[in-house]
């Protein structure tokens, strides 16, 4: 999962904002779709079950300052349903 995630994402010379923007479009329903398995086998939150990611369409673009690296950031709202017999 990690290998197809940084193939995606690798650095690539001359990468510009549009060029991001257009590679986060391409693979979009694979991104979602490995964030959601990561995080939903991941433990956390304790005693809560993954129900849904509503992914929003609005994201903001940051640069890192040393590497020039070109992150894209965007919002979701996560459901969760209690595991019976849990703290929550």
């Amino acid at each position: 999962m990690l290998r197809f995630l940084r193939s995606i994402f690798r650095r690539v010379p001359g990468d510009s904002p549009q060029l991001a923007i257009e590679r986060f479009h391409r693979h979009q329903i694979d991104l979602h779709a490995a964030f959601y398995s990561l995080a939903a086998s991941s433990g956390t939150p304790r005693d809560l079950n993954w129900l849904s990611c509503e992914w929003l369409e609005e994201f903001q673009l940051a640069r890192e300052s040393t590497t020039g690296l070109i992150t894209l950031l965007t919002a979701v709202n996560v459901r969760f349903t209690a595991v019976e017999g849990g703290d929550m």
